[in-house]
């Protein structure tokens, strides 16, 4: 070979070898996660990269262009909507159809050193998404999988208000390993309720997690005959709700199609359901399928309907640390007409309406049903079932002897015991042995849900409300929800391990 072939092998060799690099280099710059800014005041035709030159728009928003409609979303993405900053109807609806990857979402969130201080002057508040009562034309704010399904996405501290169709958040087709978090959803705009859920869960999407939000019906307009209007979640509904607070609404949780085997509601206060303006029975909770549900350290009260209607044919419930009181329709109830129900009460404190049972059972057909050291405050007893019923170390009192030893609704946590000498002190089943894997949180007693606050302007969600006290490995537990300790007599604790702030 002469040295003028050799030569011109090398030469292609050394060509091919830095256009393979080139191709590398290219294809990692395609695919890297990439923070990208979205505000009002951007333009759609900037890079979208920074805050001095961010889009006007996020990808799949309605009045998305140029740089920012021709960007594919790839795992590990960010988009930070500047708080305060409003998008109205000409960008909404959201049409999002990407998909991150497992450890890796994409994420549509907030950076709270960034925000429209004309709009907020003050400090930061969420960005807002506002259709001015105007219908949209897929009947939802953030609709998730139009067009295909979509996996690994996380939404984030986003204000949305004036809702005047469906939904606020919705999952068309499938969306699995989503998070919806820390949502300011109130004002909606609706006449009639009957279609309107708030939060749409999609048939066959494992593994939505809903947290850390606030659903307010109390600023909410439009109802025609007055009532209650819209509904949390109904039918698809999340698997994991929890940590929110959910008030002023026709009806909260209600479980029609099973998409999970296992659903976890906790850490939720819902309160004022009240009567549906459209003739829908209110419900704080109700489950219809042949799912497993854990609902635990859940507050309800002053609700209309049914409390925590549970039961379907194969279903099984877990049921404990709640505190439901100022029951103004039925208490928790076991529906055994659909088939056979299994279910564990522990350690729930019950207050229903005058003369009432604290756990009711509807229908005649057969069940299992353990309800153990529940704090039931009642001139009705304890329950109206029999066959297939377990019932051991509950405590019956009526309404004056709870009062006589300080369990009332005016403390810091409704019924809880502030002296030793309360009946439900040290009288209970030692249940540790039921404690481990998805009920360990019994081996503690309850955390009374979250609160809500208003902080500089901003709508927070605080969770917990107090901290947990362990119950004792060994020895009678307390009855009810709360283990009575000197710390919490004292008024309330401090809580540790938040959960969430809204902010």
């Amino acid at each position: 070979m002469s040295p003028n072939v050799r030569m011109r092998i090398f030469y292609r060799l050394a060509i091919l070898g830095t256009a393979f690099l080139l191709m590398v280099a290219v294809g990692v710059g395609a695919n890297a996660a990439t923070t990208h800014y979205i505000s009002t005041s951007g333009a759609d035709t900037n890079a979208g990269t920074s805050k001095t030159a961010p889009w006007a728009h996020l990808p799949g928003m309605r009045s998305c262009v140029g740089n920012c409609a021709a960007y594919t979303p790839t795992a590990g993405d960010q988009f930070i909507l500047r708080g305060c900053d409003v998008w109205t109807s000409s960008s909404l609806p959201v049409l999002w159809n990407w998909s991150g990857a497992s450890g890796n979402p994409i994420s549509i969130t907030v950076d709270e050193s960034w925000f429209n201080t004309s709009n907020c002057p003050s400090g930061w508040n969420r960005p807002v998404f506002d259709s001015g009562q105007t219908h949209l034309s897929v009947g939802a704010y953030f609709q998730i999988a139009p067009n295909s399904t979509t996996s690994f996405g996380v939404l984030d501290n986003v204000e949305m208000k004036n809702l005047a169709d469906d939904n606020y958040v919705k999952c068309y087709n499938s969306c699995s390993d989503w998070t919806w978090s820390n949502l300011y959803l109130h004002a909606w705009h609706v006449v009639t309720d009957g279609s309107c859920v708030l939060v749409g869960g999609g048939a066959n999407s494992p593994n939505i997690t809903f947290t850390n939000s606030i659903v307010d019906g109390s600023d909410a307009t439009g109802a025609n005959p007055p009532g209650g209007t819209c509904y949390v979640s109904y039918n698809t509904v999340p698997k994991n709700i929890t940590n929110n607070v959910f008030h002023d609404v026709a009806n909260g949780i209600v479980v029609g199609v099973t998409a999970d085997s296992t659903y976890n509601f906790s850490g939720n206060l819902i309160y004022n359901i009240l009567e549906s303006n459209a003739g829908s029975h209110p419900n704080a909770f109700e489950t219809q399928g042949g799912a497993t549900f854990l609902i635990h350290d859940n507050v309800v009260h002053d609700n209309l309907g049914e409390t925590a209607f549970l039961g379907g044919s194969g279903e099984t419930d877990y049921v404990w640390n709640n505190v439901f009181y100022n029951i103004r329709g039925n208490p928790p109830d076991i529906e055994t007409r659909n088939g056979f129900t299994t279910g564990f009460w522990f350690n729930n404190t019950v207050v229903p309406n005058s003369g009432n049972l604290c756990f009711l059972q509807t229908g005649s057909g057969s069940t299992a049903q353990t309800i153990e050291n529940n704090h039931c405050i009642t001139t009705g007893g304890l329950t109206n079932g029999s066959a297939g019923f377990t019932m051991r170390t509950n405590l019956v009192q009526t309404p004056t002897q709870a009062a006589g030893q300080s369990y009332t609704s005016s403390e810091a946590y409704a019924y809880s015991p502030s002296n030793t000498s309360g009946g439900t002190v040290g009288t209970g089943t030692n249940l540790t042995n039921s404690c481990s894997g998805t009920l360990g949180s019994l081996c503690h007693d309850s955390v009374y849900a979250c609160s809500q606050r208003t902080l500089n302007g901003v709508v927070q969600a605080v969770c917990p409300s107090r901290s947990a006290i362990a119950r004792s490995s060994s020895g009678a537990w307390d009855v009810g929800a709360y283990l009575y300790s000197t710390a919490s007599a004292g008024g309330p604790q401090a809580p540790t391990s938040l959960s969430a702030v809204v902010q």
